[in-house]
């Protein structure tokens, strides 16, 4: 492919990031932020308060492993003043950035299938992951969101022919925050940062030994950097192995795990079409797997032109893939599947890499640029009916948060506050963590639900001399109503 083709596919993946910005920031004026993000900012201001920092939540009862995340997002804080709108913000210069870089070298391959084969797949999936995560990828303060743009940098990295040793420490810090963000990303972040590694290594003998020297410095003081807190304290890695090894979940039946797979590996290319069925979903997974085998068989056997590096990506980024939708619960949760829109994609480019000879080329890449301009507006338009559905949705109920934390306004000026949750109220947790974020915000103290200190943190749920305030949907019997807004009502028993 030219240059100029090559010119158009960046300018593409800048038009769907641009998009995707855009999207973000209509919905960040009317969303509230609640949940998981609410979770993760209430971290992040107990960071700058001077509390551990720690991996995020996760509801079996453990931390992911690591801190890095925290600390971004505590850095966030510190330097908007605490001001929790620039946190959307904050994350999206990031992922823009590891963007913009995996698209810059990518697009400085010599290679034409490398270089155009690359961008197009990331654009694939970009728009396949706006889809799935509901318009907007780039300003989600949420963990399984985030490692996504450095995913994309990690396999660029691998991806390329030949990567020199200046890469090694940004290869080292890139798995850790992967796995670090979520433990779900440890094999596959693992495999394509080795695949990385290995060619750093390679290129390393034609290198001056003091520049060889002084990467494998950088890269053993980023590692230790980044491990430390988390090996200091195994305790927290012994609860993952151990839920991992034990089963602490209920997993999939193969027909469920299998069909999970082919729909995350294969929907970036079937979302332009409508999404396909379930049948074509699997016949492309199991064509995709066949081609990549026989690749490899052929490669092992020194018969084909395909890289041993390539295959190792496509294949084993396929196996983890649908090795890991066996370990999905069977409620098959969205956010432990997202990076597999970005295996299957790269995997079709090491299935294809046949077909990269001088008779396809004039005759393949026109079609290429074509079916990226298809992506990118197909795109566009589902980004811009999404948000308009999601605005229409949560615009009458914006600023909950806000006005709960007013009404609590009273009973902060006489003491700490402890806002608590019945059982029969679980499913308000994530608005209870959405007004704990705007009260740390104006500097109030308030406390959390004792039963959730594995998500808030025990420096969160304990308070001692706290007048506890309870949040409800449905106020029982008994209670003594406070006050009330939008369908939410604080409260506490009439007989303390």
């Amino acid at each position: 492919m030219s240059r100029a083709g090559t010119a158009a596919l960046v300018v593409a993946a800048l038009a769907l990031m641009a998009t995707d910005l855009l999207d973000g920031g209509a919905m960040d004026r009317v969303a509230d932020r609640l949940g998981d993000e609410a979770v993760l900012t209430l971290a992040a201001f107990d960071a700058v308060a001077g509390e551990p920092v720690v991996g995020p939540y996760s509801r079996f009862g453990w931390r992911h492993p690591g801190p890095i995340l925290g600390h971004q997002l505590a850095l966030g804080l510190r330097l908007s003043g605490g001001q929790i709108g620039f946190l959307p913000w904050w994350v999206a210069a990031w992922s823009v950035g590891w963007l913009a870089l995996a698209v810059g070298l990518m697009a400085r391959e010599r290679s034409p299938w490398r270089r155009a084969g690359w961008l197009l797949a990331l654009l694939l999936s970009l728009a396949s992951l706006r889809v799935a995560a509901g318009g907007t990828i780039l300003t989600m303060i949420w963990n399984p969101l985030v490692a996504i743009a450095p995913f994309a940098l990690l396999y660029a990295l691998a991806w390329r022919r030949r990567t020199g040793p200046w890469a090694a420490p940004l290869i080292v810090l890139l798995h850790a925050y992967l796995v670090q963000s979520h433990v779900g990303y440890l094999a596959i972040a693992s495999l394509v940062a080795g695949v990385a590694l290995t060619k750093v290594a390679r290129g390393a003998r034609s290198q001056p030994r003091r520049r060889v020297a002084i990467a494998a410095g950088a890269s053993l003081g980023v590692a230790a950097a980044a491990w430390w807190t988390t090996f200091a304290d195994p305790s927290n890695l012994a609860a993952i192995g151990e839920f991992f090894m034990e089963g602490g979940h209920e997993v999939p039946a193969p027909a469920a795990a299998l069909l999970l797979a082919a729909r995350r590996t294969q929907g970036p290319l079937l979302a332009p079409f409508g999404g396909g069925t379930d049948d074509l979903a699997l016949g492309l997974l199991a064509a995709q797997a066949l081609i990549l085998l026989a690749h490899t068989g052929q490669r092992i056997g020194r018969r084909s032109g395909v890289p041993l590096s390539v295959c190792l990506l496509s294949l084993g980024g396929l196996a983890i893939a649908i090795g890991s939708a066996f370990g999905v619960d069977r409620e098959i949760n969205l956010h432990q599947s997202h990076w597999l829109e970005i295996v299957g994609p790269m995997a079709w480019l090491g299935a294809l890499w046949p077909l990269t000879t001088r008779r396809f080329r004039p005759v393949g890449w026109p079609l290429v640029a074509g079916l990226a301009i298809f992506v990118v507006v197909g795109s566009i338009r589902t980004g811009v009916a999404r948000r308009e559905a999601v605005l229409a949705e949560v615009t009458p109920y914006a600023g909950r948060p806000e006005r709960l934390t007013d009404l609590l306004e009273p009973y902060f000026a006489e003491g700490p506050v402890q806002l608590r949750i019945r059982e029969a109220d679980h499913d308000v947790w994530g608005m209870a963590a959405a007004v704990a974020v705007r009260s740390a915000e104006r500097g109030r103290a308030i406390a959390l639900e004792p039963r959730f200190d594995f998500m808030f943190g025990a420096h969160r749920t304990r308070c001692a001399g706290c007048r506890s305030i309870w949040l409800s949907r449905d106020p029982p019997e008994g209670w003594r109503v406070l006050a009330e807004t939008d369908g939410f009502s604080l409260m506490e028993p009439s007989d303390p």
